[in-house]
């Protein structure tokens, strides 16, 4: 039953890819939520998993250390940056964590004297790969729909 009134749906437009990729790695999820009504059940779970995974990390006293960048230095270690790159693709909650760490909102901030440190960090390093593959994926799903709006032009 239609009425007379009903305005056809607009056509599904791609999302810019930029703006996909940067609100993608804020928050880490909402790449899916932008695409609209299918993306959405999967930008809900997405962000849940990232948000609570990284949660249990912060949780275990884990969190992103900044590295040491200079490699004539005692504390330089390639490990510790290519892990510092990972875990920050976890968006805001990754740069949450490392204003922690630099003084700010110290009951958030990693403790690397505790037990469960390096557990906790691990968590936090899944949700920052976790984000980045999210990220991927949603640009495919974007590319895709540009295809399907081209091939029916």
């Amino acid at each position: 039953m239609t009425t007379k009134n009903a305005q056809p749906s607009p056509r599904p437009r791609p999302v810019s890819p930029f703006l996909l990729v940067a609100l993608g790695w804020l928050i880490p999820g909402s790449g899916f939520l932008l695409l609209g009504r299918k993306g959405r059940a999967r930008g809900l779970i997405a962000l849940l998993a990232i948000h609570l995974t990284f949660i249990v990390g912060v949780s275990l006293k884990g969190g992103v250390v900044w590295p040491v960048w200079a490699v004539r230095e005692a504390g330089f270690n390639l490990i510790n940056i290519l892990t510092f790159l990972v875990e920050m693709g976890a968006g805001w909650l990754a740069a949450l964590s490392l204003a922690a760490h630099a003084g700010a909102w110290a009951h958030f901030a990693p403790a690397p004297a505790n037990a469960y440190f390096e557990l906790g960090s691990l968590y936090c390093l899944t949700a920052g790969a976790l984000n980045y593959f999210v990220i991927r994926q949603s640009q495919e799903r974007n590319e895709k729909k540009a295809f399907e709006i081209l091939a029916k032009q």
